[in-house]
């Protein structure tokens, strides 16, 4: 007992309270405005598409998702571990992973999206089961293009550990979205207007986010040498990588799943459903989202100091109080919190009540996530990010059989999420074991 309240103590004494403190005023600051303007805007989106041509829209943001990935190469990722680390003590070796990101993330942008735009009405009749959305595929190629810059420029700042930054980016780019959202549906009320807004979003994200590192990148006097990046390659293998692979074990996987519902009777409708309960789950999620903004800096430059196994504790303990509090509040709520989507969406609530349950195990897991990510155990990430996916995938295509459609599918998450719990809990408890 005595030896905890002297670490306790010292960790108290030392700068990471006061880091994390900065970096979750600002996160959070953040997305309380950011998700609170997107979250209004979803209910908006609703109301005008009605259930069916939300669930076509749901499909598309799925899409859009998925092929991110692809586009990002999960790059965003690696200049957060490696800027965090390097900024101040190797701002040579910073300045070439920054190029050699910027050169890759370009690169491959360019060509998924001339990809997409080819083979779009192969898309769109073969995967979506709606051969009528290939002018809106092609559509989503430009906000995947925009999508995977901004993930290089957001793990950038979060990198610099320049959360103001970053929440100065999220902010502008709702306030300025909204009211531009609301007079595209006043004029055209269809699926282009929903994706033209989302467009929109990208853009100011992507343009404020350009600024911003620029500004960051001259403070910290680093300089960006795309002519000798290349010795640093090596990273993109040993770390971006199994990063990117686990990635292809989350949001691809999702995809299918959506897939899976889609081809079913009235699937879009129960796509609907189930993507606009997933907002909320989103929502449940979104300080734990926060909480991991500033983590993954942090679990970085402690990886290999006393003070890792006291974050990661601390993190486990603050993300599951936030979140048990938050879920419980949705899952009491959840029939009133679904009439805002309208009438049609009403019958999800018990969709809700699955989802924000598996919110708490999934909130838990990012912890583990981030310190997997700090500890450079990409590898290990990925084969637990695999037994994941398998899980869901199973569990979906079960409840896909019985046609179970949005319920269905929000009990994989849950099973699936309580798989991944204990793996990653045991990988720890060993894992920790074995340093100590």
């Amino acid at each position: 007992m005595i030896n905890f309240f002297n670490n306790l103590k010292t960790f108290l004494l030392s700068n990471i309270p006061k880091q994390i403190g900065q970096g979750i005023f600002w996160a959070t600051l953040a997305s309380v405005v950011s998700q609170g303007i997107m979250l209004c805007s979803m209910f908006i989106t609703a109301r005008y598409l009605g259930l069916k041509q939300y669930g076509e829209f749901a499909m598309l943001k799925s899409t859009i998702s998925t092929f991110t990935l692809f586009a990002g190469l999960g790059i965003g990722l690696t200049t957060t571990k490696f800027i965090s680390q390097y900024k101040i003590n190797d701002k040579l070796k910073a300045g070439k992973i920054m190029a050699l990101a910027i050169i890759f993330t370009y690169l491959s942008a360019i060509l998924i999206v001339a990809l997409i735009c080819l083979f779009a009405p192969y898309i769109a009749a073969e995967y979506l089961n709606a051969p009528h959305l290939a002018g809106e595929v092609r559509l989503s190629s430009l906000i995947i293009f925009l999508c995977a810059l901004n993930g290089l420029y957001n793990g950038s700042l979060i990198g610099f550990e320049a959360y103001k930054s970053v929440a100065k980016v999220s902010i502008i780019s709702a306030i300025l979205f909204f009211p531009l959202q609301l007079i595209l549906f006043k004029v055209y009320s269809n699926l282009y207007a929903a994706l033209i807004g989302l467009a929109i979003f990208y853009l100011f994200n992507f343009l404020v986010g350009h600024f911003e590192v620029k500004k960051k990148i001259k403070e910290f006097g680093i300089k960006v040498d795309y002519f000798n990046c290349l010795d640093q390659l090596p990273i993109l293998y040993k770390f971006t990588l199994p990063a990117f692979l686990s990635g292809i074990m989350i949001t691809p996987v999702l995809w299918v799943c959506n897939m899976l519902i889609v081809h079913q009777v009235n699937g879009y409708k129960e796509l609907a459903i189930f993507d606009a309960a997933n907002q909320y789950r989103t929502a449940i999620l979104f300080l734990p989202g926060v909480f991991s903004q500033i983590a993954i800096p942090m679990f970085s430059k402690n990886n290999k100091s006393s003070n890792f196994n006291k974050l990661l504790k601390m993190n486990v303990l603050a993300v599951s109080a936030v979140t048990i509090t938050v879920a419980l509040l949705v899952f009491f709520l959840s029939e009133f919190l679904m009439n805002f989507y309208g009438k049609g969406f009403i019958g999800g609530s018990n969709v809700l009540v699955i989802l924000s349950i598996s919110a708490i195990l999934s909130s838990i897991n990012s912890v583990f996530g981030q310190a997997i990510v700090g500890k450079g155990l990409m590898w290990s990430g990925f084969v637990m990010n695999f037994i994941w996916a398998l899980a869901l995938l199973s569990f979906a295509y079960y409840y896909n059989l019985s046609s179970e459609g949005a319920m269905g599918f929000a009990k994989a998450y849950l099973f699936s999420y309580a798989i991944h719990s204990v793996i990653q809990l045991l990988f720890f408890r060993y894992h920790l074991r074995q340093k100590s």
